[in-house]
């Protein structure tokens, strides 16, 4: 007598099963094409709008010219490769962006403390923690960064060369 394989016994279950995975999986990919992916409900002149401004601050970060931050981005270069071939060095850049990251910390933590969210105090020990932790060069994550541009309204188009730090 011959022994029916385990997928023919299970025909229907299995069958259902596949169904049910390629109907969840359409279902979700409609939910993000409504929802605009990837920039969600932004009509064209918010994106338009959003683009423009992440270039002029990409420019004033590095002291350079909007439209050689507009070619670099057309030509896929990060803004560590756009720096670089401007003569801007790394250090410079990463200065520039640790300082305005401080001060937006500083303008966020004295809303909370505004709205009493928090105490002045609290508030005064988190920028020690945070300026700490920024002098270690760790992550949220408990990892040690790279230099990643992530958290600056730098990410669209720009991407970090982690190739370029570890030497590979």
């Amino acid at each position: 007598m011959k022994k029916k394989s385990i997928f023919k016994k299970n025909r229907k279950l299995y069958t259902f099963a596949l169904l049910s995975v390629l109907g969840i999986t359409m279902a979700g990919s409609g939910t993000v094409l409504a929802a605009g992916f990837p920039w969600g409900d932004l009509n064209p002149q918010d994106v338009a709008s959003h683009q423009d401004t992440m270039f002029e601050h990409q420019a004033e970060i590095l002291g350079l010219d909007v439209e050689i931050i507009k070619q670099g981005w057309a030509e896929g270069k990060n803004l560590r490769e756009i720096a670089k071939a401007n003569g801007v060095s790394v250090e410079a850049m990463q200065t520039k962006m640790q300082e305005e990251r401080k001060d937006r910390m500083k303008e966020h933590l004295q809303i909370l403390v505004d709205q009493g969210i928090i105490t002045q105090a609290q508030a005064d020990s988190r920028l020690i923690f945070m300026e700490s932790r920024g002098e270690k060069g760790i992550s949220e994550r408990g990892e040690h960064r790279k230099g990643g541009m992530m958290g600056l309204g730098l990410g669209m188009g720009f991407t970090h060369n982690r190739d370029e730090d570890s030497g590979e």
